[in-house]
């Protein structure tokens, strides 16, 4: 028997047992996002910003909506090309869905104020493996981290409804995964949703790491904790990463190099959402150039 998935809707989302396709489309986008990004990892081994499936591959990774059932709103889901599905989605999805039903606290500091400690234990690093060529040549290690955040995004699209000022407690998005006669249920109303969403979306600082490469542009943002933003270029990979300034003397010590095509060195650590980042094109935060 394939894996099988089914959306469930109810209250205003689905008045009458009705549903718009505004809302149908919100939720089968991100459902069919998730397994995208599953099957990518699986015929690939990586999983990168902006990845997708090659057009011959779309039949092997489509969901298919079966006959609608009775009962609030319910979308069956089928997929025949593969086995795993259901497995791999509840080892990505199922512990963090239960620290949110559970409302386990989450704190997690704006990253900003998590820039002085970064700092500081960049100062006391050693410059040898502590580069991003290092974090490149480790990729491998947290190519399974990166699907884990990106499937536990797409999840948080689906829910992301449950969220409006217009829902009330009585509405869920339920989504269930199956294998034969083997069922795991996600039930999210609005609190699961919103503990879910605090989880996931935490952004923390990685790793300090070293980086080289030149700056193509810096300038002041009108907004956000981060007043100033640089356009910096790795010499590693010849990629751009958006370089985020918290002070304003660093601003003014790193546009000694802006436009210049003049390489330079400096301390920074990756913005991670739930623990992953991309090391090749990721943001990066600026902690202090090298003694």
């Amino acid at each position: 028997m394939p894996d099988h998935f089914e959306i469930r809707l109810t209250g205003k989302l689905a008045p009458g047992n009705q549903v718009s396709a505004r809302t149908l489309s919100h939720s089968l986008l991100h459902v069919q996002r998730a397994v995208d990004k599953m099957v990518i990892f699986e015929k690939r081994g990586v999983l990168r910003k902006y990845a997708g499936l090659k057009s011959e591959e779309y039949a092997e990774a489509d969901l298919i909506v079966q006959q609608f059932q009775e009962g609030s709103i319910r979308i069956p889901l089928i997929n025949d090309a593969y086995g795993w599905l259901s497995q791999k989605f509840n080892e990505l999805v199922f512990d963090q869905y239960q620290t949110a039903a559970h409302e386990i606290a989450v704190v997690v500091q704006p990253l900003d104020k998590q820039v002085p400690a970064a700092l500081n234990r960049a100062l006391h690093k050693r410059q040898n493996g502590n580069r991003q060529s290092d974090l490149i040549d480790d990729q491998a290690r947290r190519e399974a981290e990166y699907l884990k955040s990106a499937v536990l995004q797409e999840i948080n699209g689906l829910i992301s409804p449950l969220r409006s000022s217009a829902i009330t407690e009585a509405e869920t998005i339920s989504f269930t995964v199956g294998h034969g006669r083997r069922r795991t249920n996600y039930e999210f109303d609005k609190r699961v949703s919103k503990q879910f969403n605090r989880l996931v979306s935490s952004k923390r600082l990685g790793p300090e790491t070293l980086y080289t490469g030149t700056l193509a542009g810096l300038g002041q943002k009108r907004s956000g904790r981060f007043k100033f933003q640089g356009q910096f270029v790795s010499s590693v990979t010849g990629d751009e990463m958006t370089l985020l300034i918290s002070r304003e003397e660093d601003a003014t010590a790193l546009n000694d190099f802006n436009l210049k095509n003049q390489e330079f060195s400096f301390w920074a650590s990756p913005v991670t959402t739930f623990g992953a980042f991309d090391e090749q094109r990721g943001d990066i935060v600026f902690l202090a150039f090298p003694r």
